[in-house]
Parts: C-alpha cells; sequence; structure tokens
C-alpha cells in the first residue's frame, strides 16, 4: 500500500508537471507579449507628441495641449510599468533578445519621463496670458513662464542622456527604429526649450517692457511672434 500511493504521487506529480510548466510558460510569454505591445503603443504616441504639444503651445492652445499629454501619459505609465516588473526583468538576461528587452523597458521609463517631467509642464504654458488687457501687457505673467520652460528644459537633457545609455548597435531593427525614432524627437525640442529658457530672463528687456506697461495690440502681437520665432517653435 505504501508503495502504490507513493507510485500515485509520483503519477501526480509528474501529470502536474507535464501540465504546469507548459501552462506556466506560456502564460509568462502571455504577459511579455502583452507588456511589449503596451510599451510599443505607447512609444508610437510619444515620437510625435513633442511636435504635436509645440505646435499647440504656439497657437495658445493650452488646454489642447494639457489634454494631449494627459492622454499619452497615461500609456506611457502603463508601459513603464509593464515593463519594469520582475517577469520583464527576468528575461534580460538571455542572449540574442536580452539587451531589446532592456532597452525597450529602459525606453519606455525615458519616454514615461519625457511626458510627465518635460511636455507635462510645458504644455502649460500660456502665452494669451501675456495680455494685453485694458491695454497692458502682464510682465508677471511673462515671467511666470520660466519656471515651467525651465522645469521642461532640465527634463529633456535628462531623458537625452537615460536615451544616450543605450546601445543601438546590437539591437534587433525594430527596437532600433523605436529607440532611434524617440531619441530623434527628444533631440529636437531639448534645443527648443533651451533656447526659450535662455530667452526668458531677457524676454521684457528685449522687449523693452515695464511691469503691466502699456501696449497695442500690434505690440502683442509682435511680443508672441518674437516668442515663437526666437524658440522655432512652429
Amino acid at each position: 500500500m505504501p508503495r502504490q500511493k507513493a507510485s500515485r504521487r509520483r503519477k501526480l506529480l509528474r501529470r502536474w508537471l507535464g501540465w504546469g510548466i507548459p501552462i506556466f510558460v506560456l502564460a509568462y510569454l502571455a504577459v511579455l507579449g502583452v507588456s511589449a505591445f503596451m510599451a510599443k503603443n505607447a512609444l508610437e504616441d510619444v515620437i510625435p507628441l513633442a511636435g504635436q504639444v509645440q505646435d499647440k503651445v504656439a497657437s495658445g492652445d493650452t488646454a489642447g495641449a494639457q489634454a494631449l499629454v494627459g492622454e499619452v501619459a497615461e500609456k506611457t505609465q502603463a508601459a513603464r510599468t509593464s515593463t519594469g516588473h520582475i517577469l520583464w526583468r527576468g528575461v534580460e538576461w538571455l542572449p540574442v533578445v536580452g539587451d531589446d528587452i532592456q532597452s525597450v523597458r529602459l525606453a519606455a521609463a525615458a519616454a514615461d519621463d519625457l511626458v510627465r517631467e518635460a511636455l507635462r509642464p510645458f504644455a502649460g504654458v500660456d502665452v494669451t496670458a501675456i495680455g494685453p488687457k485694458d491695454g497692458a501687457v502682464n510682465l508677471d505673467a511673462v515671467r511666470s513662464l520660466a519656471e515651467p520652460i525651465s522645469q521642461a528644459a532640465v527634463a529633456t537633457e535628462k531623458v537625452q542622456i537615460d536615451l544616450s545609455a543605450i546601445d543601438t548597435a546590437t539591437l534587433l531593427p525594430p527596437v532600433e527604429s523605436a529607440v532611434g525614432q524617440l531619441t530623434g524627437a527628444v533631440g529636437a525640442l531639448w534645443p527648443t526649450l533651451v533656447r526659450l529658457d535662455d530667452l526668458m530672463p531677457h524676454l521684457p528687456t528685449m522687449l523693452g517692457l515695464t511691469v503691466l506697461a502699456s501696449t497695442s495690440l500690434s505690440s502683442r502681437t509682435t511680443l508672441k511672434l518674437g516668442l515663437l520665432a526666437e524658440t522655432q517653435l512652429r
């Protein structure tokens, strides 16, 4: 009897292993597949986002810019979470594809940082707040733009550094392309923010303004066009 019980236990164990291991592997692959799909979608949305936000900020559509950033931020947050768990990191040591898996995780994190720490404050830049109101330009409003622009510039530089740490030489073509496009989008945005960040402390002097200085509509237009031209937002 004891031998029969032991034999039955061994059979049950073999049966469980025979079914359990393949099910575990399939579930593991399913989790990785969903995570990769979410990361892919997030990166595809982020790549054109920088240009779209710049266009809306330039046109004074702050609400539209913030709505765009908010929508994509949900995806980048989900992509970052889905590629940062232990199951994803657990396969980064694999030969051939390990570097690609790690690069997707790093790119997803960089994309989330770009959206949340750079594009979100930049989307809040409202050039219409400058005025004129009652025939005057609000210099305090001009100065208030400096902080979010500076924050966006610093965050974008950090994202650039993070992306530069990814070695694309050994990556599979789809991953290399995605990382390259994201790096290109960040590289195009950063000089714009740096120029704007450098300009903001000097903008009142450049335009010959004083606090709540009286100005005409044409001067207001000149102010906005000067701001946008200096930064090449469009």
